[in-house]
């Protein structure tokens, strides 16, 4: 597999020690691996433990800062951005997290180019990879 750095790796092997559902399922596997990359992992590193799932990172994000639905009442989107969320996150961490959401479930509000436009080098190659992780062509 390919990893930014040694960092990532490390960050991997934490990963998927929390989430053991990596070692057969393709979803959790390529969460992991996505959460696991540095520029993003250090943003939520000290909550890892309180995540039910390797994508709740960018679900408690997107629950806090996300504009008020159309069909949302205010007592709703009151309680819904009521959520703690301790850490921002860029517009390439964003885009990480909705492909990360987009391989675990199908998220519709991803755009695989926008995505790959705000990253660098490395991290487009982490998209691939990830890519290949959620097919299953990789372990």
């Amino acid at each position: 597999m390919f990893f930014v750095d040694e960092q990532h790796e490390v960050n991997y092997e934490k990963m998927i020690e929390i989430y053991p559902n990596a070692f057969t399922n393709p979803e959790y596997q390529a969460a992991c691996y996505i959460a696991s990359t540095p520029f993003v992992f250090y943003k939520f590193e000290a909550r890892l433990n309180e995540f039910s799932s390797p994508v709740d990172w960018i679900i408690n994000w997107q629950m806090k800062h996300l504009a008020q639905f159309d069909d949302e009442t205010d007592e709703q989107y009151k309680e819904r951005t009521s959520i703690e969320v301790d850490y921002d996150l860029t517009s390439s961490m964003q885009h990480m997290g909705k492909l990360a959401l987009n391989l675990w479930n199908g998220y519709e509000y991803f755009n695989l180019m926008d995505c790959l436009s705000s990253l660098d080098d490395k991290n487009y190659l982490v998209v691939k990879q990830a890519i290949d992780v959620r097919m299953g062509l990789c372990r």
